[in-house]
């Protein structure tokens, strides 16, 4: 069930709604709903879990800068293999950055909420070698994932498990193709309904649908940019 609400304002961030239905057999109460509302210009931080802005310039840190609950760090494994750039960094080959705990709130959030968002910016640089190349992953290997995104070819794809799928999950490709060495905003968002949409550079590029939840995914996994944990 869906609800649209016609006008919104800045002061109605985090509202909450509920659902009331009654009939002769009796009345039902939704579960508590909370409106996010985002300034045009601004990004939407409403239920963000982790954020990694790349503004550290040096060293094998990325902080997790979202500000909720316990920080996410990430650590670079192999640093000849990485460049900070200028609120960046680029990745010279498959190198593994992850953090040093399971990725908890990510989990929480999410098996909670049955939603999720994922949103990257990124430059591409190769798609001559056939394999899947992993962005960003919740994943204790390639078979076995909570969420991995992908550039795969000239797609990115984004691969959720849940409770309909196996472990490997099931993929979920953009129409547009992704040019080299150019840059590109994605975001993938996942609703409780089971629909899934994707954004890329703010226009949408595709919609799509996926059954089951996130009951089955797995509290243990690390939460990983540019390779996978193994």
């Amino acid at each position: 069930t869906e609800l649209t609400l016609s006008s919104t304002n800045i002061t109605d961030d985090n509202s909450i709604f509920t659902c009331e239905v009654s009939n002769l057999l009796g009345t039902e109460l939704s579960d508590e709903a909370i409106l996010f509302v985002t300034k045009s210009d601004e990004r939407v931080i409403g239920g963000q879990q982790v954020l990694y802005d790349f503004k550290e310039g040096i060293g094998n840190k990325i902080f997790d800068k979202s500000g909720v609950g316990d920080s996410l760090n990430l650590a670079i494994n192999s640093q000849e293999e990485v460049k900070w750039l200028h609120q960046g960094l680029k990745l010279d080959s498959t190198v593994l950055i992850s953090s040093d705990l399971p990725a908890k709130k990510i989990y929480s959030s999410s098996v909670l909420n049955n939603e999720i968002s994922v949103e990257v910016w990124i430059t591409p640089k190769n798609f001559s070698d056939i394999s899947a190349k992993p962005i960003i992953s919740f994943a204790n290997s390639p078979d076995s994932s909570n969420l991995i995104f992908f550039q795969e070819f000239n797609k990115s794809n984004l691969r959720l498990r849940t409770s309909a799928t196996s472990a490997n999950g099931t993929s979920h490709f953009s129409d547009e193709n992704i040019q080299n060495g150019s840059p590109y905003h994605i975001v993938y968002c996942k609703s409780d309904s089971g629909n899934v949409k994707i954004y890329i550079n703010g226009v949408k590029d595709n919609e799509l649908s996926i059954v089951g939840d996130f009951n089955n995914w797995d509290s243990t996994y690390s939460f990983s940019i540019g390779n996978y944990m193994s």
